[in-house]
Parts: structure tokens; C-alpha cells; sequence
């Protein structure tokens, strides 16, 4: 089992990527999406080595729950108070 300070450890690493991903994104002149893309591959190959299918799945149908709550909640309502008619 993987202790908690090793996790906090990589999602603490991964946001430090993320936030200069941007940067890095200008300064080579391609888009930001593909560098995205590119951290997700890695840390997806670094995650599947430690732990299941039913866990990778649990955690995706959760974060797939979280964020329609999110658009119901947050984005929606921007989007039907400033759509053009």
C-alpha cells in the first residue's frame, strides 16, 4: 500500500507541472492542450502500475458525477443569462 505523504507527494509535483504547463506551452509555441494531454499520459502510465481497474474506475465515475454537478451548478446558469437570442 502507498502511504499518504507518497500521494501527496505526486499530486503536489503534478500541480507544479500543470502550472508552468502554460508557460512552457508559450515559450515552445504549441498548444497548451497537448503538453495536458502529454502530463495526463505520464501520470496515467505512473498510476496504473499502483493500483486496479476497479479503483481507476470508481474514481472516474466520481469525477465524472462532480463535474455535471459543476455545469448544473455553476456553468449553466452563466450560459442561459448571457446566450444569445
Amino acid at each position: 500500500m502507498i502511504q499518504i505523504e507518497t500521494l501527496m507527494a505526486v499530486a503536489g509535483a503534478l500541480l507544479l507541472v500543470s502550472v508552468f504547463a502554460n508557460r512552457i506551452s508559450v515559450f515552445l509555441g504549441i498548444p497548451g492542450l497537448l503538453i495536458f494531454i502529454g502530463i495526463g499520459m505520464l501520470a496515467g502510465g505512473y498510476i496504473a502500475e499502483i493500483s486496479t481497474f476497479d479503483k481507476a474506475y470508481l474514481f472516474g465515475a466520481c469525477l465524472t458525477v462532480v463535474s455535471m454537478l459543476y455545469f448544473n451548478l455553476k456553468v449553466a446558469p452563466h450560459y442561459h443569462q448571457n446566450k444569445l437570442r
